[in-house]
């Protein structure tokens, strides 16, 4: 995949639970942001979903969130620090610095 691009190095890039940046999985930990208007016109995923899909998802988090569902489910994530969900950097170096 990366062959053209000569040698890389690809690396995990956990997110934090306190991710500021409000990219898609920025509110693992904080799903209750999800149900903000603001944040899902500022995620991508969220503006490409048809309405309607959109609309069941969000209702069915709500639900999730407010009958404790969400937070039985994902017990692990309470006190977790960082989570892979799946972002990867990738890394190229162009020249090497000799001393």
């Amino acid at each position: 995949m990366f062959d053209q691009l000569g040698a890389v190095g690809v690396r995990p890039r956990p997110i934090p639970h306190d991710c500021t940046d409000g990219f898609l999985a920025a509110f693992w930990r904080r799903p209750h942001a999800y149900l903000d208007p603001i944040v899902q016109a500022n995620i991508s995923a969220f503006v490409a979903l048809e309405p309607s899909t959109r609309r069941r998802g969000l209702d069915a988090l709500r639900r999730d969130l407010e009958d404790g569902t969400w937070a039985s489910m994902n017990r692990e994530l309470a006190g977790a620090e960082t989570l892979d969900a799946g972002y990867r950097i990738v890394i190229r170096t162009l020249f090497s610095v000799r001393a």
